[in-house]
C-alpha cells in the first residue's frame, strides 16, 4: 500500500493527533493479536527503492499462539511415524 492511500484511508476515517493506530491480525478464533510497532525504518532508500517498513513486534499472545500451532504439527508428525514404525 502507498502512504498517500493510507492517509486517504485514514482521511475517510476520521483522525486527530489523539487517534492511535494499531497493527495486528485476527487468530482463526476470531480474536484480535495486537502487535507493537518496533521501529519504522526508511527501507533501502539509499538504493533507490522507496519504502518505508514498520517493523512489528509480536506479543506474548502470539508467540503462545504459534507455539500450540507448532506443537500441535509435531504431535501429528510424531504420530505418523508411530504408527508407520510401530
Amino acid at each position: 500500500m502507498k502512504v498517500v492511500e493510507l492517509i486517504k484511508e485514514l482521511e475517510k476515517l476520521g483522525y486527530n493527533e489523539e487517534t492511535k493506530i494499531c497493527f495486528g491480525f485476527y487468530d482463526y478464533g476470531g480474536d484480535w493479536i495486537d502487535f507493537q510497532v518496533e521501529e519504522v525504518e526508511d527501507g533501502d532508500r539509499e538504493v533507490d527503492v522507496d519504502t518505508i517498513g514498520v517493523i512489528l513486534r509480536p506479543n506474548k499472545e502470539y508467540e503462545d499462539l504459534i507455539m500450540q500451532e507448532v506443537n500441535a504439527d509435531l504431535k501429528e508428525e510424531l504420530l505418523v511415524l508411530i504408527r508407520k514404525y510401530c
